[in-house]
């Protein structure tokens, strides 16, 4: 005859016994939640990797607003003092508090005389510093990155040649769409022979080679200006009404 054995309230068959849980372990009910799975650990080299995106993502961060603060700097010599400029000088320029701190970095500049401004970012994420100069002209010149934001790239990441030549060719597609523009019947959204009224379209002011920007538009010229994301330097140049590019200028590593 089977033996049975006494369970609370029930009694089972002795064979169901041998399937209990022996030292100290528990059933699962049915429709109850599972038992948790421990979740594995992120290796070191997948947190050094990481890590290493996040450090590019800020140092790329940045750039982007430096970029912008050279434009505002820029604009601010260029206008006359009656409409709030340093009118032909950088004397008098402070940092707009809306572009003074981000989520990125906070930004100080120094007037070094009316010719050049001094900008330093620290970073928000405790990363390191990156300080640049604007020039008379609205380039950014003379990088300089502390800590993590000056780390070497690595094995396998985009040489200064590779983003030089990157560069051009989105300079050169930039051309080509203001010329389109300045070809373009008002009727159409152009400027019927003449480059006032360009904007660059915001899908082209940034990508994973440089930031773009407009330094100069008169009716027959156009001046862009690209910083490249890995801080290796600044071209400028000038398209005229023939859609040519010409007056290449290059900064730093792109010398």
């Amino acid at each position: 005859m089977n033996q049975t054995f006494r369970l609370g309230a029930r009694f089972l068959p002795a064979f169901l016994i041998a399937l209990l849980p022996i030292g100290g372990g528990t059933f699962h009910r049915e429709g109850s939640d599972p038992p948790r799975e421990s979740v594995p650990l992120m290796s070191a080299r997948q947190q050094e990797r990481a890590d290493s995106i996040s450090v590019a993502a800020n140092k790329k961060a940045i750039i982007n607003q430096l970029n912008s603060l050279s434009a505002q700097l820029y604009m601010y010599r260029v206008r006359p003092r009656e409409l709030g400029g340093g009118e032909g000088s950088y004397e008098g320029f402070n940092i707009p508090a809306k572009m003074a701190s981000s989520d990125d970095a906070s930004f100080k500049s120094e007037v070094l005389d009316s010719n050049h401004v001094r900008i330093t970012a620290v970073s928000g994420k405790g990363f390191g510093t990156v300080t640049v100069t604007v020039n008379e002209f609205g380039v950014l010149v003379d990088w300089g990155y502390s800590g993590r934001l000056q780390e070497p790239e690595k094995p396998g990441a985009t040489t200064v040649q590779e983003n030089k030549e990157a560069m051009i060719n989105d300079l050169n597609n930039l051309a080509a769409v203001s010329y389109q523009y300045r070809i373009r019947p008002r009727s159409m959204g152009g400027g019927q022979g003449s480059y006032m009224g360009f904007e660059l379209p915001q899908a082209l002011r940034v990508n994973e080679n440089a930031t773009y920007s407009i330094r100069g538009i008169d009716q027959d010229t156009v001046k862009f200006m690209a910083v490249s994301i890995y801080g290796y330097g600044v071209i400028t140049v000038q398209i005229d009404q023939d859609g040519r590019l010409g007056n290449w200028y290059y900064t730093d590593k792109f010398r």
